[in-house]
């Protein structure tokens, strides 16, 4: 994996995983499979999630040490981009 090189030092490469939820879904068990192979010295992840209901996953996510963030209600669109906005903004790189 390549790491990013800002301001003179080597630091992990951000990854944001967007999902609704952390259920027992393809997308999810497809994420927790391919990420045991992450280096934790190269890649930082975290996970953005509409709804944060404890799950098995929810369990792995904090045992890897990832992030775990809640995004904003899927109400209205606008609602949802000044969330998730705001999400990167206090949680960004």
């Amino acid at each position: 994996m390549r790491k990013t090189d800002l301001g003179g030092g080597s630091r992990p490469i951000r990854v944001l995983h967007v999902l609704g939820s952390l259920g027992m879904g393809g997308a999810e068990t497809w994420l927790m499979q391919v990420a045991r192979f992450f280096d934790p010295s190269q890649v930082c992840v975290d996970v953005a999630v509409n709804n944060v209901t404890e799950t098995s996953y929810t369990l792995v996510v904090r045992e890897r040490g990832w992030g775990l963030l809640s995004c904003p209600s899927l109400n209205s669109p606008l609602t949802y981009a000044r969330g998730f906005s705001q999400l990167l903004q206090e949680n960004g790189p």
